[in-house]
């Protein structure tokens, strides 16, 4: 991940990969940094990274699917997201 702040915090399912890579080259093209929570180094505790990357994120995109919606990992994270994103 490089220094400047992340303004986009993308949180998918691991079934939606494929998408959220291309979500992610369309965002890049465009200048706009994106933060994935895949992109948690091993042992770190997922939620709370992810949390506090939703701190200092502008935007907050949630990718639900039919498979994504099963996820209770992202349901959760969806959830702390609608927590701390203000509009």
């Amino acid at each position: 991940m490089n220094a400047r702040q992340n303004e986009v915090c993308l949180l998918y399912s691991e079934s939606d990969k494929a998408i959220a890579s291309l979500l992610e080259d369309a965002l890049n093209y465009y200048s706009i940094n994106v933060w994935q929570a895949q992109n948690i180094s091993i042992g770190s505790k997922i939620i709370n990274q992810t949390t506090e990357m939703l701190d200092k994120a502008k935007f907050v995109i949630v990718l639900w699917s039919n498979n994504s919606v099963k996820s209770a990992l992202l349901k959760s994270l969806a959830s702390e997201a609608k927590k701390i994103i203000r509009f």
